[in-house]
């Protein structure tokens, strides 16, 4: 036994790449690597014959200077790099990527520089093939006068048919100025098409975008919300009617096209979803619980029809509280949150995603955090909801889950990943949760025999299997980043992984998935 155990650690060393297969997937881990720095890819830009490309920004949060970075055709790093940001001595503020979009036949990368007095955008036209930058504008300078620029907020919005890119940003007003916007249109050569300012009669502290959609070169669609009864204490009981509006700009034109009403309940993280005509908002509601969940809430409206709206909330059923106290590591205050008021506590929804036939999946994470001498970041159970396109909520279903880890995030959550008629959710769990006869809930990190990628496929039919793809021991000590992770294709996901003990040293695994996993094993 001993020496086999020396033997397969001997392989380990001498071959770093290994392709596994199981019936349904395979998966390659390519060799390790060491930056320099700490830094992070933030995003998988694409690949050539030559190779793989990344964009890659400094800091453990990726939030210093950013680079574009040549990777060979084994996922490791070559000598080559492109430096897209840049620090400006003269002024003293560094340049800051926005991130790398493909616009037709271009790849563009979007940067911004601010100081007090303005902001600008930059855009870099790359040439992957050659790698390097075969043309570089100035595509705004947005400046206010008499306005710290640092102030405002600027969110960049890619149009649903992909004709337009927006840029949406707030003027910062006094206490009681009514609120103002602005929507800068582009082509996507980024040439300015249209500029237009919206002014809204709530003061800076009441009115806040909930969330919005670029449809087009004219048009956009807002969900906004007026905070002005929202009580300041978080124990408060009182609860406020959000004043949810769901409101058309077009053109330099406002008007509410839709209301939401609450109905005495606290609606949580709404996702906005466009369907053609059809506007559809979907979360959860509680009753008691500013942040728990009672149940589902979902809204319609039809602009093509305006009289024609769907309004739903649907509690969650006794099954599913039973199901939920079973496998948690409950404290006795979400116990008696789930006795006393039949709630989940700290659900929010995190994906919301589409279906080709109008239908929705959510997903909804169980996570808080906790402050004593630590951070404790909790990020546990899953729950998968599914709507039909009318709004009707067809099926739920719990996936155990803790990936919770005490002073850091970056190992927790979920990514997901998509083919042509299943969902499928990758993150960090423990083996043993995968048991259907063990019914407590161990965190991922807790036995690094035990800790392992988890892949949840979810059919549309509500069938959940489960499946470990590699483990802790197998990548030798690196464990996966969720979110630094990327869809390749339908079926490939490409793993960001690094060491926890020194986070420069990474690699990245390959993930091809099949179709048919099959359910959960013992």
């Amino acid at each position: 036994m001993k020496n086999n155990l020396l033997l397969f650690i001997f392989l380990l060393l001498a071959f770093p790449s290994m392709a596994q297969k199981g019936n349904n997937y395979s998966i390659s881990l390519y060799d390790a690597f060491k930056t320099g720095e700490r830094e992070i890819p933030e995003q998988y830009v694409g690949s050539n014959e030559k190779g793989h490309y990344f964009l890659y920004s400094e800091g453990k949060f990726g939030n210093g200077l950013s680079s574009l970075v040549k990777f060979n055709n084994g996922f490791q790093p070559t000598t080559e790099a492109i430096q897209l940001t840049h620090f400006d001595e003269k002024e003293g503020v560094s340049e800051v990527s926005l991130g790398i979009i493909e616009r037709g036949d271009k790849l563009l990368n979007i940067t911004s520089k601010s100081t007090k007095t303005y902001r600008k955008y930059f855009a870099k036209t790359i040439d992957l093939n050659g790698f390097q930058i075969t043309s570089e504008k100035e595509i705004l300078n947005l400046s206010i006068e008499g306005v710290n620029m640092k102030k405002t907020y600027v969110s960049f919005v890619l149009a649903t048919d992909s004709s337009a890119v927006g840029l949406f940003y707030t003027f910062p007003t006094k206490p009681k100025e009514f609120r103002k916007y602005g929507l800068i249109v582009f082509d996507n050569d980024f040439n300015k098409i249209d500029a237009f300012t919206y002014q809204f009669p709530f003061s800076k502290n009441e009115f806040v975008i909930m969330g919005g959609t670029l449809l087009n070169k004219k048009e956009m669609i807002l969900l906004t919300a007026d905070l002005s009864q929202v009580p300041l204490s978080r124990n408060s009981k009182k609860i406020p009617d959000y004043g949810y509006k769901i409101v058309q700009l077009n053109q330099g034109n406002s008007k509410t096209i839709g209301e939401v009403p609450n109905d005495n309940k606290w609606l949580n993280s709404l996702g906005l979803r466009i369907d053609g005509s059809k506007i559809k908002l979907v979360g959860l509601y509680s009753n008691v619980g500013r942040y728990d969940a009672h149940g589902t809430f979902f809204h319609q409206i039809d602009q093509s029809n305006p009289g024609e709206t769907i309004h739903q909330l649907e509690p969650f059923d006794q099954e599913l509280l039973d199901q939920h106290s079973e496998i948690s590591n409950l404290e006795n205050l979400s116990k008696k949150r789930i006795r006393k008021h039949s709630e989940l506590a700290y659900y929010i929804p995190k994906s919301i995603m589409n279906y080709d036939d109008g239908a929705i999946l959510m997903v909804a994470e169980e996570t808080f955090n906790l402050s004593q001498y630590i951070t404790t970041y909790y990020s546990q159970n899953l729950l998968a909801i599914h709507f039909d396109k009318e709004g009707n909520r067809k099926w739920t279903r719990m996936i155990k889950k803790d990936n919770s880890k005490n002073n850091t995030w970056i190992y927790s959550s979920y990514l997901v990943l998509k083919d042509s008629t299943d969902f499928h959710l990758i993150y960090n769990g423990n083996r043993k949760n995968l048991q259907k006869d063990h019914l407590v809930r161990n965190n991922a990190f807790i036995n690094e025999e035990d800790e392992s990628v988890v892949v949840a496929t979810i059919s549309k039919e509500g069938n959940v299997s489960q499946k470990v793809v590699t483990n802790f021991l197998q990548t030798q000590g690196f464990r996966i980043r969720p979110k630094l992770s990327s869809k390749l294709n339908e079926n490939e996901v490409l793993l960001f992984s690094q060491k926890p003990s020194n986070v420069k040293n990474q690699r990245f695994i390959l993930l091809k998935l099949k179709k048919n996993m099959p359910p959960i094993s013992d």
